[in-house]
């Protein structure tokens, strides 16, 4: 069939956001409000819990169907889909070391409702990467990608005035961590308009009020990706003047901004770095705690929940390790932990692998996102936040949806001939 020439017919028409993902748009709005609907209660739950909860069974619910349409849409395009537009095998593993993990608990009688919680936002995390990718056309994408643009960039400057003016329903806590997540959104691309221009700045802004040295540090050095705002070519050498500048900021904030230093030297001291004692506040003595009582279950974990029950055990103020790592390893052991962190990783290889050659917003949005979620972890929760996994997967899946549709359009899929190709 002969191809017709585009005509202002045949253009296409803009997406409706009702043909998002409710995964993404639940992220994309959760990413605003960040803490705010903790402050609910319904009962037993609040209504953070209860929105966790609903996003979770749903989610489950639709993964049938999300099989069911992918492999239709394999079998009817007849083409090779190839890895970097595909969820990682591992992640589907990982969910499947999750299920085991909540059955043995459950049966143990050891469940609660913050571990339910947090069972919800991992299985949410990996099917919401699962519902993106399924986009079936550019402009879907580009609807996505308006929502979390938009959002994010009022979310920037609504951060900045919560910090200023010492408002704290958000939480400054989660906030430092979002905060990165919407740094990831308004930093590539040209800007809109003047808001999205400084939309970075007032972020890093807030994240510098928030004495969040983790958030601080990571954010003003992620300034440096400002140069994907422009032209490929020299973005290099303009990198390097900008994380020069922003490494130089960092160490102005240290020596000079006595709030931010006191965040680093007053504490435990339990790190010791070239005769500076570092303040870890408190962190190494629950990963010490965590460490201390793998067992013998170092395998397959403690179950779900345990990192949390034996910290809370000894340190009734805490119930959170401070290293998502360190609890994957505790309650779903080395299997659980390796499957989560190869799943990933493969994940982060391909977005990367995306950017690379597309140059595309959204590629460049998912990779510095998932950057920065895998920092925070070594020392934070973000992995137990939705309204943080919850956009980086919807970033990630349009990332990969995105690879997809530029591989059909360019007519680069792989054609069956006898099996796929390898």
């Amino acid at each position: 069939m002969t191809a017709l020439a585009p005509t202002q017919q045949s253009r296409p028409s803009r997406a409706r956001i009702s043909q998002l993902p409710f995964t993404a748009v639940i992220g994309a709005f959760w990413m605003v409000v960040i803490s705010a609907p903790r402050l609910i209660s319904l009962g037993p739950v609040s209504l953070s819990g209860a929105v966790t909860i609903l996003v979770a069974v749903l989610a489950v619910a639709c993964l049938p169907i999300y099989a069911v349409n992918t492999s239709a849409r394999r079998s009817a395009s007849g083409t090779y889909e190839p890895s970097r537009t595909r969820v990682p095998w591992p992640l589907w593993g990982f969910l499947l070391v999750l299920a085991t993990n909540f059955v043995y608990t459950a049966s143990a009688g050891q469940l609660d409702v913050d571990s339910i919680q947090n069972l919800c936002v991992y299985f949410s995390f990996v099917a919401a990467i699962g519902f993106a990718a399924t986009a079936r056309t550019i402009e879907i994408i580009d609807r996505g990608w308006e929502l979390f643009r938009t959002l994010g960039t009022f979310a920037s400057y609504l951060c900045l005035v919560m910090e200023v003016t010492g408002l704290t329903f958000l939480g400054s806590r989660p906030m430092a961590i979002v905060g990165l997540i919407i740094l990831a959104i308004v930093v590539p691309g040209k800007p809109e308009n003047l808001w999205v221009l400084l939309a970075p700045f007032a972020m890093v802004g807030a994240l510098a009020l928030s004495l969040s040295r983790t958030g601080t540090a990571i954010g003003i050095l992620f300034l440096g990706f400002i140069v994907l705002r422009g032209r490929r070519g020299k973005r290099l050498v303009r990198g390097i003047l900008l994380v020069s500048a922003a490494v130089g900021a960092l160490v102005w904030m240290f020596l000079y901004y006595q709030p931010f230093r006191d965040r680093f030297l007053v504490g435990d001291a339990a790190l010791q770095i070239g005769g500076l004692s570092i303040s870890t506040q408190g962190r190494a003595t629950f990963w010490d705690l965590l460490l201390a009582n793998v067992g013998e279950n170092w395998l397959i974990g403690q179950g779900l929940g345990s990192a949390a029950r034996l910290i809370t055990a000894y340190i009734p103020s805490q119930s959170h390790p401070h290293n998502d790592y360190l609890r994957f390893y505790f309650e779903f052991g080395l299997l659980g932990v390796s499957l989560f962190l190869a799943g990933y990783l493969l994940l982060l290889f391909r977005v990367w692998k995306n950017a690379r050659v597309s140059d595309s917003s959204v590629h460049w949005a998912a990779l510095i996102a998932m950057l920065a979620v895998g920092f925070v972890a070594i020392t934070d929760n973000p992995f137990v936040y939705p309204f943080v996994m919850l956009p980086v997967a919807a970033l990630a899946g349009f990332s990969l949806a995105r690879a997809r549709l530029e591989l059909a359009s360019a007519g680069l899929s792989t054609k069956f001939v006898d099996g796929p190709a390898p």
